[in-house]
């Protein structure tokens, strides 16, 4: 389990320097990735969604091609 020194809590973004698009998107409660996770293609569209309970996959999580069409969905328990 990763551990930081500073408490994070809340939504994190992380954007690209050169074109200003956010690449991702995750949100943390005490350390642990803990609700939606989304990461984009460079062209702004997403790649692949879906959500965190705990630092654990839950639910069902959809991988996106470039142009938005779905490749495959997993589930997760």
């Amino acid at each position: 389990m990763l551990s930081f020194s500073n408490n994070k809590n809340g939504r994190y973004r992380i954007v690209c320097k050169n074109s200003g698009n956010i690449v991702l998107e995750k949100n943390y409660s005490n350390n642990l990735l803990d609700g939606q996770y989304t990461y984009y293609w460079d062209n702004g569209k997403v790649r692949f969604s879906g959500m965190f309970l705990n630092n654990r996959r839950i639910g069902i999580w959809i991988n996106y091609d470039k142009n938005g069409g779905v490749i495959f969905k997993e589930r997760f328990v």
